[in-house]
């Protein structure tokens, strides 16, 4: 279950991530140098949640943070549906830098927590999921576009954003 929330988790963020670019440039009009914009905004923020999570982990533990941060992806995701403006785009680029940072670094824990004495095998699952996700966001968003556009690509990666904290919250219903 573990592998399957990260891997929930990152195709949202890979989608989204495949579609922004495009999104912003052909489908808002902005300009051709927002989406790198973003991308600063984004890992800039992204880089400071990193370093957040040891004393969010010591205070909340893995689950409830994590289920807290795919709700926050899922309303993140959504709202970057929805910018229409160069500021709008940069509070966007922000939250999703929140999220992904925090979800980066917290669901790597997540997933080494159920393999105490292998942590190279954890490890591996946790970045083959990022991995695969990653490459099966390409031809999803080109398909997704193809049919409808860049905007629906990213509502669709905030739904499975959704999935994630869903699919997690269920997993843990039924541990207890």
């Amino acid at each position: 279950m573990a592998a399957a929330f990260v891997f929930c988790l990152s195709s949202a963020h890979s989608l989204t991530f495949s579609a922004l670019p495009l999104f912003y440039v052909q489908e808002v009009g902005l300009p051709g140098y927002a989406p790198g914009t973003a991308f600063s905004v984004k890992t800039l923020v992204e880089i400071f949640a990193i370093f957040t999570t040891p004393v969010i982990v010591a205070r909340f533990g893995l689950k409830g943070p994590l289920i807290g941060v795919a709700l926050l992806a899922a309303v993140t995701i959504l709202l970057l549906s929805e910018v229409r403006t160069y500021p709008q785009m940069l509070a966007g680029a922000a939250l999703e830098g929140l999220y992904y940072g925090l979800y980066a670094s917290i669901g790597l824990t997540f997933v080494q927590s159920f393999s105490p004495d292998r942590p190279a095998q954890a490890t591996a699952l946790y970045w083959n999921a990022l991995k695969v996700s990653g490459i099966l966001a390409g031809p999803a968003t080109g398909l997704i576009a193809q049919a409808y556009d860049f905007q629906t690509v990213i509502r669709v990666a905030s739904a499975v954003g959704a999935g994630a904290g869903l699919l997690l919250m269920v997993s843990m219903l039924g541990k207890r």
